[in-house]
């Protein structure tokens, strides 16, 4: 990558952003198109590769970024030893919604990357430093699991399945709203904590 992407003034870096992060999430890896990035973003496809080379460039990039960003908002390191497991989840919730009001679809571009099966994407993923399930695992690993009547593992499964299907369907609304977002999956977060919760 070319470091100069960051001399760009950061609405324009954020249009970018956002417009690789509406496909690959939306699209995958391989199906992507960087014809619809450059349209999204308002710019030509010889400024896209001269920041970014080509297309495994930018997403490698794009992977990075969102995780280093995922992990500022998150701060897993400073959730507080012995918390609730469900109140870790709503402070994980927090910061997603958080990272939203930016880059909409960066959590969803995150769980997605994990499990697209391109070769390239693959490659990406592997060699990262880190990974949005070790950022998530942080915060797991402080909770305190007194109480539950499910296995946490189970626990984080539903509550993962339950809140990310319900951000899928909230950025398919044409006027997405982070709050609007945020109220849905914290009332889910409280029903699943009546039936499996302490």
């Amino acid at each position: 990558m070319n470091e100069k992407f960051f001399d760009l003034k950061k609405e324009k870096q954020d249009r970018i952003i956002n417009a690789a992060l509406n496909q690959f999430s939306q699209c995958g890896y391989k199906q992507a198109s960087t014809d619809t990035i450059v349209a999204e973003a308002g710019i030509s496809k010889g400024l896209l590769f001269h920041y970014f080379i080509s297309k495994e460039g930018l997403y490698d990039f794009l992977y990075g970024y969102s995780l280093k960003y995922m992990n500022m908002e998150l701060q897993p390191e400073s959730a507080p030893e012995g918390e609730s497991f469900f109140d870790t989840r709503r402070r994980i919730e927090e910061g997603r919604v958080s990272v939203m009001k930016n880059f909409p679809r960066m959590p969803l571009f995150l769980i997605r990357a994990v499990r697209d099966t391109d070769p390239v994407a693959q490659n990406v993923i592997r060699e990262a430093s880190d990974s949005y399930d070790s950022i998530m695992g942080r915060f797991y690993a402080k909770a305190s699991k007194d109480g539950l009547k499910l296995p946490t593992d189970r626990l984080i499964y539903i509550t993962d399945q339950t809140l990310n299907g319900l951000m899928e369907k909230h950025l398919r609304q044409e006027t997405f709203t982070p709050g609007a977002y945020r109220n849905e999956a914290l009332s889910y977060l409280q029903d699943i904590a009546l039936v499996a919760g302490a």
